[in-house]
């Protein structure tokens, strides 16, 4: 308890670099659906209960091209819910614990929200080993560029020509 605690306290302080590591429970506590979870996934989209589609086989890219509707519906719901997600104050003291080892920190995440970097840790010290909602890659053979999605408004025929 108590003792762990001022351990833990004291390591900290000590610390002169430290690694994040973080996965879908940052989310959850920011009030994110567990998307891995069958039912925080089926809780969040009712209709892919329906339709008895996990959140694995709608992470697939063929739905662009099989049903851009369906997709793009779950897609622009889920980049709002990151955009409008108020990170909890875990990030907070990370942050502030980054900060005070002059910025020498790494972070290695499963979460694609972009919730460390809208608490401003520096996205080149972030990895993102899902990859990122924060950008975009056409699904076409157009371009092989990605763009910041985070001023694109998300929705069904976006592609290539609407970076800005």
């Amino acid at each position: 308890g108590k003792y762990r605690l001022k351990r833990l306290s004291s390591i900290v302080k000590k610390s002169q670099a430290f690694i994040f590591t973080s996965g879908a429970g940052l989310g959850v506590d920011s009030g994110l659906p567990d998307f891995r979870g069958k039912h925080g996934l089926w809780k969040a989209y009712p209709h892919l209960k329906d339709l008895g589609l996990s959140f694995a086989e709608m992470s697939n890219p063929t739905w662009f091209s099989k049903d851009p509707h369906l997709i793009w519906g779950f897609w622009s719901h889920r980049i709002g819910m990151y955009r409008n997600m108020n990170a909890h104050k875990g990030f907070d003291i990370m942050k502030k614990w980054a900060d005070s080892v002059n910025g020498d920190y790494f972070v290695f995440t499963s979460n694609v929200d972009g919730a460390y970097q809208s608490k401003g840790f520096k996205e080149s010290n972030i990895l993102e080993c899902h990859g990122s909602s924060r950008w975009m890659q056409c699904t076409e053979p157009c371009d092989n560029d990605i763009w910041s999605g985070d001023t694109i408004d998300v929705g069904l025929n976006k592609c290539c020509i609407n970076k800005k």
